[in-house]
């Protein structure tokens, strides 16, 4: 989109010194080749899917490589903004499965926590359930650092052995489809705000929810020890 005619011309490499977006983009970006894609298709989403020793060709190697693509599918779409996909991911494996360095991998490609890329990083401590706030806009005030976001990872989840579980109404309101939600900042008016990201839990085990028709939004990945020898994993 040209800002100042208001018109829509095709991007070009030769349009990126006079590009003007509401993101900050790299302008030394480059295409990715075919042979960059397969690299970090194998090195990222096959590593932490596969069974460490599958057999090419094997059925355990062949569902490794369903996940990753599935995975590639669903991190293309929140990325790209379909909110309407009302997605969310929770990876599920133990230490040194792989699971952390898709948050990485996504925090190098589109930005880190505290820039302006699609990227962010959330504690679990906002999705866990405390009861029915007195000021539910208030309560909403950590999303304004996300505002704009595709993407919210988090890392852990909440000791299910303290009965601590995750608010399905919090959790659905971020992956609502894009409706609005209300927030406020302290001694700030409320306002209304459109959430634009999915959110991906990396955790050892699946979290409980105060309601299970929170799964109804959540594709479950399972993350394999194939990082390390089995006996390196403690």
């Amino acid at each position: 989109m040209d800002m100042v005619t208001r018109e829509w011309h095709d991007w070009t490499t030769e349009l990126l010194e006079d590009i003007h977006t509401f993101k900050i983009i790299s302008r030394q970006y480059e295409a990715s080749t075919p042979a960059d894609i397969a690299f970090l298709r194998n090195l990222i989403l096959e590593n932490a899917f596969t069974l460490p020793g599958a057999v090419v060709g094997s059925d355990e190697h062949a569902a490794g490589q369903e996940q990753a693509k599935f995975m590639a599918q669903v991190l293309a779409r929140a990325m790209a903004g379909h909110v309407e996909d009302k997605r969310s991911i929770i990876n599920v494996g133990p230490r040194n499965s792989g699971k952390g360095l898709l948050g990485d991998f996504l925090c190098n490609s589109f930005g880190g926590a505290e820039d302006l890329g699609y990227y962010g990083v959330v504690h679990c401590e906002q999705f866990v359930e405390k009861g029915s706030p007195a000021d539910p806009a208030k309560s909403n005030q950590w999303m304004q650092h996300h505002n704009g976001k595709r993407i919210l990872v988090q890392n852990e989840s909440p000791d299910s052995n303290n009965n601590r579980k995750l608010c399905s109404t919090t959790f659905k309101g971020n992956t609502s489809g894009g409706d609005p939600m209300l927030m406020r900042l302290n001694h700030k008016e409320t306002q209304t705000i459109y959430p634009t990201h999915a959110i991906m839990l990396n955790v050892n085990e699946v979290p409980q929810f105060t309601n299970n028709d929170s799964f109804e939004c959540i594709e479950i990945f399972r993350c394999d020890p194939g990082w390390l020898p089995a006996q390196a994993i403690d």
